[in-house]
């Protein structure tokens, strides 16, 4: 047990002091297995100097031998000091090799693992996971670093979020943010002015609709018999625009419903919307039929050139909805067809043309569905008939049952259109005196609102002048009659 002051030789110990003893050094854990030897030096008066260098975090036992037998430390067998345990710990902390990611798992949002580092929605609460390591890639196990965390904006540079740091104590520290504009933003996780890592571009989306912030562009007086038009823009409650979020959304799926109400006359309301969708053919002289898949059912046979009101009361007739269909012809003579939908938004509304019942798609394949909807901005159309001041309330479907649908109720006046000959009339009392000065009473009007019915009949018998002599039967004389069949149905459209 008395300290060795002479070397190895001087007492005829054959060994080098450097070999006199061994020292390994054996990790605990699976990263930090080893073994690893010490560097032995001796340093004279029988004194011993072991270097080494752990690069990994974590506990280890210490073998310090000689003869290859652990020493004792004169403390005998079962008390003997070899082997012993070391505990490791993190280096300083280094920000290059320091990691940060999502909170949340891979199947808890859409955008998949990391997604509150890539994509967030207006508003909401994203939340990042950062681990401080060391130069060795060791989880630091303590807290008390002080991390800087910031949201520049690509579009404006004096755009910028501060994130919320939570230290967590233990070499985590959970970083948290709500970013209200929508856009994209380049992120910095930086310790003394060094960034963690380098990341990809964080894009905040948009949030819900937002009836109370949605703006409305361009509604104005209005001219009777014209059709005028104005846009809504959707906005969620920080005033984003709801533009889509790149994915499967591109800015077309709200529902705007716009009312116009005749104040102080007779009740005359219109009602027309934003979903609107608009059929349209490359080729019309190519005859046979198509069908239209809308709101999970599926149109009959349905002919090349079916007149709009037809259309209109077949999906109506299917779908139990209140639709509009308006059917015009393009610079080329081809049809298209503007399909309105007024009631039912809860429910798929989207239109797909399909090939005939017998598998033809001669036609079908010649059509396309288009929205005049896209990027946030909602077109409404509207044809008023009579001239006054009007009530227009305009209310946003989507957030309408919660009670806060009202987008916003304006007035606007409606003037009259230009004289019309075939509304226009005179009045006399029908016999005049040769010589004398006689008086005609002439009112001009502006154009008369088209009236348009549908007649349906069961079977194919039934023919254009049958229909007109029973509409002259009612007083109704100027008409103009199309017809349609649809299976097995004979569809007279009169217009009046």
């Amino acid at each position: 047990g008395n300290n060795k002051v002479h070397n190895g030789d001087s007492q005829g110990d054959h060994q080098s002091p450097e070999e006199q003893f061994t020292v390994d050094i054996i990790g605990d854990g699976i990263d930090t297995q080893g073994p690893y030897s010490g560097n032995v030096e001796y340093i004279g008066s029988g004194q011993y100097r072991v270097e080494y260098i752990l690069n990994k975090a974590g506990k280890y036992t210490v073998h310090v031998k000689t003869g290859g037998t652990d020493i004792y430390c004169g403390l005998g067998e079962q008390n003997k000091c070899s082997p012993f345990d070391l505990t490791v710990k993190p280096g300083p902390t280094v920000p290059s090799l320091s990691e940060a990611g999502s909170v949340l798992p891979a199947t808890s949002s859409p955008a998949g693992e990391d997604s509150h580092m890539v994509e967030v929605r207006a508003g909401e609460r994203g939340l990042i996971q950062l681990q401080a390591k060391d130069a060795y890639g060791n989880n630091q196990d303590v807290g008390g670093d002080d991390f800087l965390v910031k949201f520049a904006s690509r579009a404006d540079d004096n755009v910028q979020y501060r994130g919320n740091v939570m230290d967590g104590d233990d070499g985590t520290y959970e970083i948290s943010y709500s970013i209200p504009l929508a856009g994209e933003y380049d992120v910095y996780i930086g310790l003394d002015e060094k960034p963690v890592q380098s990341f990809d571009t964080l894009t905040i989306i948009h949030n819900d609709v937002h009836a109370q912030s949605t703006s409305i562009a361009e509604l104005g007086d209005a001219v009777v018999g014209e059709e005028n038009d104005f846009v809504v823009q959707s906005r969620d409650q920080f005033g984003n625009l709801r533009v889509g979020d790149g994915d499967d959304s591109d800015g077309s799926g709200d529902v705007f419903v716009a009312t116009f109400t005749r104040i102080g006359k007779d009740g005359y309301q219109v009602v027309t919307s934003s979903a609107v969708q608009v059929i349209k053919c490359t080729d019309s002289s190519v005859e046979g039929h198509f069908r239209l898949a809308y709101g999970g059912q599926i149109s009959p046979d349905l002919p090349h050139n079916i007149q709009g009101a037809t259309m209109s009361t077949i999906l109506a007739d299917k779908q139990g909805r209140q639709v509009r269909v308006d059917r015009s012809v393009d610079v080329s003579g081809n049809y298209e067809w503007s399909v309105m939908t007024l009631s039912h938004f809860d429910n798929d509304w989207d239109i797909e043309v399909m090939p005939s019942s017998g598998g033809d798609s001669a036609v079908s394949d010649l059509l396309s569905v288009s929205k005049p909807a896209g990027g946030g901005m909602y077109p409404i159309q509207f044809v008023l008939w009579y001239a006054g001041t009007y009530e227009v309330s305009i209310v946003s479907e989507s957030t309408r049952k919660s009670g806060h649908g009202v987008v916003s109720v304006n007035n606007i006046d409606v003037s009259s259109g230009q004289v019309s000959s075939s509304s226009s009339y005179v009045t006399m009392n029908g016999t005049a005196v040769a010589g004398e000065q006689d008086i005609l009473h002439i009112q001009a009007r502006d154009v008369k609102l088209p009236e348009v019915k549908v007649l349906v009949y069961d079977g194919v018998s039934a023919s254009l002048n049958d229909v007109k002599e029973a509409l002259e039967d009612v007083g109704i004389i100027s008409v103009t009659v199309e017809r349609d069949e649809v299976d097995g149905f004979v569809y007279f459209v009169v217009t009046y």
